[in-house]
């Protein structure tokens, strides 16, 4: 990503553009609903990324989608990477379920806990960043997030944008 993303609404539109260009496609509909000011730029210092991942998924009820950050990711191209650095997460909860609710975060057992956990409603966001410094990824002790699907009648569906370091 070699351009300057001067708000996080033209970050959006920076990572539409990436995903269109992938295997996986799409825009990404909160895109234009962002207003939270960001100045980043390509790189690996404070306030720098050089990876951006984004997908949409779903999630049977009642099961887990547990992100691995370290080797467990592909781009559009099924090309699996990792971040050693997250500097911020963007999750959208497009369900169609009313009753629909997911939780961000608490796996337990790693790096992603307390400053990730979250109960996210149907058509709902939830955004974190660390832009200076981020949260570390620590391979297998460090490295997953989870998102639950706290419906137990039906399946979620999610879309996601993570923000980061690579080595």
């Amino acid at each position: 990503m070699a351009e300057t993303v001067e708000s996080f609404r033209s970050y959006m539109q920076v990572v539409g553009r990436i995903l269109k260009t992938t295997a996986k496609g799409g825009r990404f509909p909160g895109e234009e609903e962002l207003s939270a000011t960001l100045a980043l730029k390509n790189g690996t210092g404070n306030n720098q990324i050089n990876k951006v991942w984004g997908d949409r998924r779903t999630i049977a009820a009642g099961a887990n989608d547990d992100l691995d950050m370290s080797g467990g990711l592909t781009d559009g191209f099924e090309v699996a990477f990792n971040f050693t650095v997250v500097k911020g997460i963007y999750i959208q909860n497009i369900s169609v379920l009313d009753a629909s609710k997911i939780i961000v975060g608490n796996t337990g057992t790693t790096l992603f806990t307390a400053p990730f956990v979250a109960t996210i409603g149907r058509n709902n966001k939830f955004m974190w960043e660390d832009t200076w410094s981020g949260e570390a990824v620590v391979a297998t002790s460090g490295d997953l997030f989870r998102i639950t699907n706290a419906n137990g009648a039906g399946q979620a569906i999610y879309e996601i944008i993570i923000i980061g370091l690579r080595p």
